[in-house]
């Protein structure tokens, strides 16, 4: 049976492609893109453990499950970009993510799950998704900076334990209105939190453990109504 591959994987601009599944494969010892497939609905990953290269799923027309349960390391970056209708994006056991970890412009109403404690060497990004509508996260430690903005559907976020030895900036996210900040435990820059609400009202922000750790680690909340 085999449980490892030792090449870069691409599929893509495949129009009648509708499944596509790696029942057994354990390890990938490269890249791993899918992209441009027009009836792709089903990505079943369900063995998968680790990536040495990056994971990119991008511009996928057709309505997309994303699920990898027992995915721990990526030696690059994950990239889910330009989707039109993703669905869902779930991870259980991610614990190293040696780049980005990058959340971009996808369409489609969804919620992102189960980040929970690895180690992303480089920055985590979320931005412009019209319809993310919640995201609950613990990303352990994040080396670059921290960002979560533009989502003009994302009413909840939700933090488990967090390090950010860069900046944090939650911003302009137009439905925002629970913002659980409270574990949280340490930001070594700026924490920026601003221009929030403009469709709804930020009404609950907790902040907790926060501590700042350095002479530019200071806090900004400022902004977070309509016609702010």
């Amino acid at each position: 049976m085999l449980t490892s591959l030792t090449f870069d994987l691409t599929v893509s601009n495949n129009a009648a492609l509708n499944d596509f599944v790696l029942a057994y494969i354990q390890v990938l010892s490269g890249w791993l893109t899918f992209s441009n497939n027009a009836a792709l609905s089903s990505l079943q990953l369900s063995k998968l453990q680790t990536v040495s290269g990056s994971l990119k799923v991008e511009d996928q027309p057709s309505s997309l499950s994303l699920a990898l349960p027992l995915l721990s390391v990526i030696s690059g970056s994950v990239d889910v970009c330009r989707n039109q209708n993703l669905i869902s994006f779930t991870t259980g056991s991610l614990s190293v993510i040696s780049g980005n970890l990058r959340i971009l412009d996808n369409a489609g109403t969804f919620s992102l799950q189960g980040i929970n404690d690895p180690t992303v060497s480089g920055k985590f990004e979320v931005f412009e998704n019209s319809g993310l509508t919640s995201l609950s996260a613990s990303p352990g430690v994040v080396s670059g900076s921290f960002q979560i903005q533009s989502n003009p559907a994302l009413q909840t976020v939700e933090f488990g334990p967090t390090v950010i030895s860069g900046e944090a900036k939650i911003s302009d996210n137009a439905q925002l209105t629970n913002l659980d900040m409270s574990k949280i435990m340490t930001v070594s820059g700026m924490l920026d939190v601003e221009g929030n609400g403009p469709g709804g009202v930020l009404t609950t922000c907790t902040m907790q453990d926060y501590t700042a750790t350095s002479s530019s680690g200071t806090v900004n909340l400022q902004k977070n109504c309509p016609g702010a």
